[in-house]
C-alpha cells in the first residue's frame, strides 16, 4: 500500500484563483500529467489518466 501511494503522490492538481479586470472571480484547475508508474496503475484499475482536463470557472460578482 506504502509503494502505491508513493507512485500515485507524483501527480498533483493545482488550484488558482484571481480577480479579472470586470471584477469577476477565476477560478483554474489544471492536472498535472501521471508518470508511467501512475498511467500503470490507473490502467489496471480501468481509471482515467487524468481525473480531469483543464477547468475554468468564472463567477460574477455583481
Amino acid at each position: 500500500m506504502t509503494e502505491i501511494k508513493r507512485r500515485m503522490s507524483t501527480q498533483k492538481a493545482i488550484t488558482t484563483e484571481g480577480t479579472n479586470p470586470l471584477g469577476e472571480k477565476v477560478t483554474l484547475r489544471l492536472c498535472s500529467y501521471p508518470t508511467k508508474a501512475a498511467e500503470d496503475i490507473y490502467e489496471r484499475l480501468k481509471y482515467k489518466k487524468m481525473p480531469f482536463k483543464r477547468k475554468i470557472k468564472v463567477c460574477s460578482t455583481q
